[in-house]
């Protein structure tokens, strides 16, 4: 084999013709001497390192195609052999009496092509079948090169993702496809997913459907000093484009198109807003397009579609990336009359940060602000006393001790993708505490803590957000939390 001819270019294709079989091809089942080879291992090991792409053989005559992978244990890029048995004409069969077998695709994309002849009767053509082509070349995987996980349970994919994020490609290429079932419009967080603390199941669910329904605002009170809520550059590009109406505008005049143009895009980066030449301060999505597509599957029509991430956390981001696809995605569907189809994440730096929570999770004052403001005027009045009873009280006052137990989870740790600091919603309750408060009596025993909180939330606002700051931050949130929790107790502030 050393001494053959190469080609003149692409690698050289290798077929070995033996007699026996690797494996059976068929469930027949022979037991006499000799019917597999006794030094099959050493046979394999050969076909690995001799690198043949296809065995042909004979010995039991039962046609079969199959493929299978020779390596070691440990090593990553098995060999993918296509591996061939031959028919037989007995017992009244007659429709493989013989086979012409073409390689072509010849140096760098080799395919087997078999046409199969049955035994030709008096006066009738001989019976012809042309199979399928076999793929004779197999993909050379690449040192650090891209990782692709696909599957249809939400669990198993979020955990395999998660998986390649942090061993198989960190900070690396991953492409995610899950083929979810048409009927999950609303995605529930899958197992696994990480929580500050510990909340039901019904909980987590509706933390994920306000998160969703808070990342996909039109407008947020955030907009200033946290510049890429997705809804705003998806709802308001540019302050003028809607360019989810633009794709359900472009499906509702295709509809006869088993696909759909590749211009059905959306961008949600803005270069002259965004890009800042120089400046290690550049703030934009990590969610940097989406595109949708038709796919035609037997008699009815799928809308497939697409993110694109400049980088993506997988342990807490992930999850909530595949529950805003799939809220568009269910939004056109039901614009148009088709029905979801797959989800594919595409990001050039895959990463898990499970130390800490990141901007995923927006803390509730803020989220308040843009979704529920009389909540926070609510909390207010509660916390100063001018509101004495209220039917949502005990609940509000338990959302309130959660956000601040859960500034102390975030104080813990920095997180690589941003830390989830409450700005706009902290200062407008305080302002609310204030303005409500009477003028002849001291404002609530935690008021000054509480001030000093949302100060150094502003401050951190304003600073360059890095590992300084962040624990120049951390450092006060230890220290006046506690107060505050302690003097708003479950008996009322």
């Amino acid at each position: 084999m050393a001494d053959a001819p190469h080609p003149v270019s692409g690698p050289q294709l290798r077929i070995l013709l033996m007699h026996h079989h690797l494996r059976a091809p068929g469930l027949r089942v022979e037991l006499k001497a000799f019917e597999s080879i006794s030094n099959l291992e050493q046979v394999r090991r050969f076909i690995r390192q001799a690198e043949i792409n296809l065995v042909i053989h004979g010995h039991k005559h039962e046609h079969a195609v199959h493929f299978e992978h020779f390596g070691e244990e440990r090593e990553e890029d098995a060999r993918r052999v296509a591996v061939l048995s031959a028919g037989a004409m007995d017992h009244g069969r007659d429709t493989d009496a013989a086979r012409i077998l073409a390689i072509e695709g010849i140096p760098y994309t080799p395919e087997l092509q078999s046409t199969r002849f049955g035994l030709a009767r008096g006066g009738l053509d001989a019976p012809m079948d042309v199979e399928k082509p076999i793929r004779l070349w197999t993909t050379t995987s690449l040192t650090d090169g891209p990782e692709i996980i696909q599957g249809s349970d939400f669990n198993e994919v979020y955990a395999r993702a998660s998986n390649a994020a942090r061993q198989i490609v960190p900070r690396g290429t991953l492409v995610v496809h899950l083929d979810l079932p048409g009927n999950s419009a609303q995605l529930d967080l899958p197992a696994g997913y990480p929580e500050a603390n510990n909340i039901s199941e019904n909980e987590r669910q509706e933390w994920l459907r306000e998160i969703v329904d808070w990342w996909q605002l039109p407008q947020s009170h955030r907009d200033k000093n946290f510049p890429y809520p997705h809804g705003s550059r998806l709802r308001r590009y540019g302050g003028v484009s809607d360019q989810i109406e633009r794709l359900a505008t472009m499906l509702e005049s295709s509809r006869s198109s088993p696909t759909l143009s590749s211009r059905a895009l959306a961008i949600l980066v803005d270069p002259i807003r965004d890009f800042d030449a120089g400046s290690d301060r550049e703030a934009f999505p990590s969610f940097t397009m989406l595109q949708i597509k038709k796919r035609q599957r037997s008699n009815n029509a799928l809308l497939d579609i697409t993110g694109f991430y400049r980088a993506q956390e997988f342990s807490q981001w992930w999850p909530v990336n595949i529950a805003e696809l799939r809220a568009i995605q269910v939004k056109l569907c039901r614009r148009v009359g088709l029905e979801p189809g797959r989800i594919t994440t595409i990001t050039t730096e895959a990463r898990l940060d499970e130390r800490a929570p990141g901007q995923v999770h927006v803390p509730i004052f803020d989220r308040w602000l843009d979704q529920a403001p009389q909540n926070l005027f609510l909390l207010a009045g509660i916390l100063s006393q001018q509101i004495q009873e209220h039917p949502n009280a005990k609940d509000l006052l338990g959302q309130w001790r959660q956000a601040l137990r859960d500034f102390l989870v975030v104080a813990q740790a920095r997180s690589t993708d941003g830390s989830p600091i409450s700005s706009e919603g902290l200062k407008a309750l305080r302002d609310y505490i204030a303005a409500l408060s009477p003028a002849d009596r001291p404002r609530p025993q935690f008021f000054s803590s509480f001030v000093s909180l949302v100060e150094q939330s502003e401050q951190f606002e304003r600073s360059a957000k890095d590992t300084s700051s962040f624990e120049i931050w951390a450092r006060v949130v230890k220290r006046v939390v506690p107060e505050i929790l302690d003097a708003t107790t479950s008996d009322g502030p």
